[in-house]
């Protein structure tokens, strides 16, 4: 069997007998025996008509190019099929723990009625600690990162000459109130005196200037008396303020809160002029989120609507808020005075409150929208 020409011929021997076969594909040249009737290949010519078999093979030919193209339709079928299952799978069905009836409900994304930047903040805000008196730092009690109670001592001036100043008006005072104690043992035995020359004066016992004389010694020292309870106190109010210069040598919390920042160290000099800031600490309060919303949007937003807050470059990420209060007085935004916008520009301030553990700084800028 020789591939290439689809044409071929048989013969009989000693008579030719030209046949042919028309395979598509196939060149056959083929030659019988008459008394044998069995087949034989010789040469190839160029004849007309089928030759034996040629019609059940292009008859198989046809049903397995049948059979491939059902096999085809078949597994693009199943496979379409399949592709249809992952997705509904994977997008149609709800999740674990999610309700089917609001899985529509969910998508649309809600409206906004107005946006505008602003920045996270503690309510209250950051206290900034500074010096009260100038000296030198002599120690630090509560380093950067440290949590402090109301009261808790952060740090402590050099206090030597306060506490000196201290001891004096103490022994000030001491001797104040001895003398006063003194005067006024003096002024009741006057006053004894006197009460004896009066009855004596009555019996006509004594003359009216011993009288006269007693009472002069009882009004003087009497005088002497509330003089010296004058001084007492005078030396008592001293203590007292050089107690509390001592006191305020010590820089104490203000607040329940965070030290997110130390600025002095023991050692160094600090002005109460020149305002030295110490610490920085963070109160325990709610966090708020303080926006600048643009006049324009004023009538469209208002005290307990809600609110996304997204960090900037970030939107995609947001956390729910509420405005809790929107200033009465228009004023020129801080985002304004950074950027270099318009200078005309004016904006309320809005108060917004989110929860106390939101993934959001103090400081941080944001980018608040307004829910319809």
């Amino acid at each position: 069997m020789d591939l290439g020409s689809s044409r071929s011929c048989a013969r009989r021997r000693g008579n030719w007998e030209r046949r042919c076969c028309a395979f598509p594909t196939t060149r056959v040249s083929f030659q019988r025996q008459t008394v044998s009737s069995r087949w034989r290949t010789d040469g190839c010519c160029l004849t007309s008509g089928p030759s034996p078999g040629a019609a059940s093979m292009y008859e198989r030919t046809g049903m397995d190019r049948l059979k491939r193209s059902h096999r085809v339709f078949a597994t693009a079928l199943l496979g379409t099929s399949v592709t249809l299952c992952v997705l509904w799978l994977t997008v149609g069905m709800p999740r674990a723990g999610e309700n089917p009836d609001t899985v529509e409900a969910q998508s649309p994304t809600p409206a906004i009625a107005a946006a505008a930047r602003g920045t996270v903040d503690v309510e209250g805000g950051l206290y900034r600690i500074t010096a009260m008196r100038d000296g030198v730092v002599a120690s630090v009690e509560a380093p950067e990162g440290a949590y402090v109670r109301k009261g808790d001592v952060l740090a402590v001036l050099d206090s030597r000459q306060e506490e000196s100043a201290v001891r004096i008006a103490d022994a000030e005072l001491s001797q104040a109130e001895d003398r006063y104690k003194l005067l006024q043992l003096k002024s009741k035995n006057l006053a004894k005196t006197l009460e004896r020359m009066q009855r004596a004066a009555a019996g006509k016992a004594v003359s009216d200037q011993a009288l006269s004389d007693a009472r002069d010694a009882y009004e003087t020292q009497a005088i002497e008396t509330n003089s010296a309870s004058s001084v007492v106190s005078v030396a008592r109010e001293r203590l007292e303020i050089a107690k509390r210069e001592v006191t305020q040598r010590s820089i104490k919390a203000p607040a329940d809160g965070v030290v997110v920042r130390q600025s002095v160290k023991a050692g160094e000099t600090v002005s109460a002029q020149a305002m030295t800031e110490m610490f920085v600490l963070l109160p325990d309060g709610p966090k708020i989120v303080r926006a600048d919303i643009p006049e324009e949007y004023l009538n469209l937003v208002g005290p307990g609507m809600a609110v996304e807050i997204a960090a900037e470059g970030r939107t995609t990420q947001s956390v729910p808020g509420k405005i809790t209060r929107i200033s009465k007085v228009l004023s020129r935004p801080k985002s304004a005075e950074n950027s270099g916008e318009r200078n005309d520009v004016r904006a309320a301030n809005c108060i917004i409150t989110i929860a106390r553990d939101t993934p959001l700084a103090i400081g941080q800028r944001v980018v608040v929208r307004v829910l319809k």
